[in-house]
């Protein structure tokens, strides 16, 4: 399936957007290949993700592993850490 602009009346050349809430606890290990996943979507060259993850307290890195990853081409990654 293949995303596409919004059809509302005026918004026919917006690209799409689409938004991905991932809250996580000390899943550093595979946190990495969901970004990597959501990154590799084919849903055209326009399309603008905002990746929302929200971490409660982990204490495995995944704060590293968010920091590692930089796909400003087509992903905007917001972490929020909790405290425990």
């Amino acid at each position: 399936m293949k995303l596409s602009s919004c059809d509302a009346p005026g918004n026919s050349n917006m690209p799409a957007k689409v938004s991905v809430c991932i809250p996580t606890y000390n899943r550093a290990h595979i946190l990495g290949d969901v970004l990597n996943s959501i990154g590799n979507q084919d849903v055209g060259d326009d399309t603008q993700f905002e990746i929302v993850i929200v971490d409660d307290g982990s204490v495995d890195g995944t704060d590293r592993v968010v920091a590692g990853f930089d796909r400003p081409d087509r992903l905007r990654v917001v972490y929020h850490r909790t405290a425990n």
